[in-house]
């Protein structure tokens, strides 16, 4: 058959075609609902992950934790991070916070801390050990003597004098050199008579060195000798050095009571090459005291300050200088100073206004200073500086030691 013969009749779909078209289109016709179904269920995704395709309608259509915004399927935005500005809850901010906190993990460092002896920088000031290393001396009460750690914050008690009945130092006990032992003196206001004693701290055993009239102020010249002062008949006021078992009794100095109203028994110092510095009034009165200095065998008296003044109290500052409290007008101001002065009786100087008084470090490169109406403070002498030292409940400081 030719092909231009070919009528539309043979071209017409047998019944076997026509029921094959007719299940063809019930199965399209029944998978598209089935598709919008398991799409919006998340098993079809408009989502390639790459942030190309778009047109998204729900969450569920993106991958992962990606959303839908705005049609397209996009990563969250990230959560803020929380950021705690006080880590160790001091109240001080972090310095990477803008605070002043060098260290936010110890709540132990901040500025209002005391920068205590542990080569850390405790209060934030680039600085460390500010108040110094070793032991403060100290007498809390009337009668018992502590010391203060100033690397561990600790105190220890010398606890033979709270076991006393009613005792009172009637003058400051001193410690030895080596801090193995306590002087001190046990006065009968009655008799006018003063006991010597010193104290093995190790053993706490006591032993006498000296009985007599107007024993009273004493310093150690070494870890077997002192110095005291005393009376003698005339009537004198004296100063004698004396060996721990009472023995090598040496009279350094004599002052008669007519003369002047003397000031022995007012506190002097020994430095550690054997000097003695002491005060006395030259002209007989009170009002007067002028400070001297001698050699521990009483030899190279040296009058140091004659300022017409009160001047007490002398505190040997290293091998070259003394301090002392001092006073323009007499010797019972309500405000009194510290005044220093070298050795040679030059470079007489007023140094504080209000503090009269100061222990050195160990190493003489400090010095704790105490005064009337103002803070403890703590003088560094290589940078001048003036830190703030910790409170400390006492009635009397007495040394600093290593």
């Amino acid at each position: 058959m030719k092909l231009e013969q070919i009528t539309e009749n043979e071209f017409k779909p047998s019944r076997f075609k026509n029921f094959l078209t007719t299940i063809s289109k019930g199965i399209l016709y029944a998978t598209i609902p089935l598709a919008f179904a398991t799409s919006s269920a998340g098993l079809l995704s408009c989502d390639n992950g790459d942030n190309s395709l778009q047109d998204c309608v729900y969450n569920s259509e993106c991958k992962g934790a990606r959303i839908c915004v705005n049609n397209e399927c996009v990563n969250p935005p990230e959560e803020p991070e929380t950021v705690n500005e006080d880590n160790d809850n001091d109240g001080f901010k972090a310095i990477i916070h803008g605070g002043t906190d060098c260290d936010d993990f110890d709540d132990f460092i901040n500025p209002e801390q005391t920068d205590w002896c542990d080569g850390v920088d405790n209060n934030c000031n680039n600085l460390t050990d500010e108040i110094g290393c070793g032991k403060i001396y100290f007498i809390r009460g009337n009668g018992t003597i502590f010391n203060i750690n100033l690397s561990t914050s600790e105190e220890t008690e010398i606890p033979y004098f709270s076991t006393l009945q009613n005792f009172n130092f009637s003058h400051f006990p001193k410690i030895s050199p080596d801090n193995s032992k306590v002087s001190f003196v046990d006065y009968d206001l009655m008799e006018g008579q003063g006991i010597l004693y010193y104290l093995d701290i190790a053993t706490s055993t006591v032993n006498k060195i000296v009985e007599g009239p107007g024993v009273g102020e004493h310093s150690w010249l070494s870890n077997n000798k002192m110095v005291y002062s005393g009376r003698m008949n005339g009537p004198k006021d004296i100063m004698v050095s004396i060996d721990l078992d009472g023995s090598n009794k040496q009279i350094l100095y004599t002052k008669p009571l007519a003369e002047s109203a003397s000031g022995l028994y007012l506190p002097f110092d020994t430095s550690p090459e054997g000097k003695i510095a002491f005060s006395i009034s030259p002209n007989g009165t009170k009002a007067l005291r002028e400070i001297y200095l001698m050699n521990g065998d009483g030899d190279n008296l040296m009058r140091l300050t004659n300022n017409g003044g009160c001047n007490f109290g002398p505190v040997f500052g290293g091998a070259d200088k003394i301090y002392y409290t001092c006073s323009p007008e007499d010797c019972f101001p309500d405000d009194k100073n510290l005044c220093s002065i070298s050795l040679d009786g030059s470079n007489q100087k007023l140094e504080f206004e209000k503090y009269y008084g100061l222990l050195f470090s160990p190493d003489n490169s400090k010095a704790l200073m105490f005064g009337r109406g103002v803070e403890d403070k703590v003088w560094d002498f290589k940078s001048s500086e003036l830190f703030q030292f910790p409170w400390i409940d006492y009635n009397s400081l007495l040394t600093w030691r290593k």
